[in-house]
């Protein structure tokens, strides 16, 4: 609502029009951009554990698509239906969701080998560095998020 034209002091009752502006294109960027730090994240932290083949690729993919997607939504409608803190109170149950789907989906694609690290400590490590990083860049560019 635009309230530069309203007097409170002038003792008379004024209309005030309210205009929906939400922003879908900014919201759309900071979601696109969301994923791709996430997915830089997790790919870089895929090096160390071995999982950077063809195959680990298209998993780590998708996996991080659906769950990015997902942890995105859930943290709009609750940021929406129940205000920002109830939001920043949920967000690590969500992401602890987020690491709990990722851990079933990389065990299972995943089969734990010599010489490489396991997959479900790798959806930890790859969880916390991201979700760590988001805390960052959340307070640095509030924007984004």
């Amino acid at each position: 609502m635009d309230l530069s034209g309203v007097d409170p002091a002038a003792g008379e009752v004024q209309a005030v029009a309210a205009q929906k502006n939400y922003d879908y294109a900014g919201e759309a960027l900071g979601l696109a951009v969301r994923f791709v730090l996430t997915l830089a994240v997790e790919l870089l932290i895929a090096l160390p554990f071995g999982y950077l083949k063809r195959s680990h690729l298209r998993v780590l993919l998708i996996t991080n698509l659906a769950t990015q997607l997902a942890l995105n939504l859930a943290l709009n409608l609750t940021a929406y239906y129940s205000g920002s803190l109830a939001m920043w109170v949920f967000y690590p149950l969500f992401e602890l969701a987020v690491f709990i789907v990722e851990a079933v989906v990389f065990r299972l694609a995943f089969k734990p080998q010599a010489g490489k690290g396991h997959p479900v400590l790798y959806a930890f490590v790859a969880n916390a560095a991201s979700y760590a990083l988001g805390l960052w860049l959340g307070n640095l560019v509030p924007a984004l998020f």
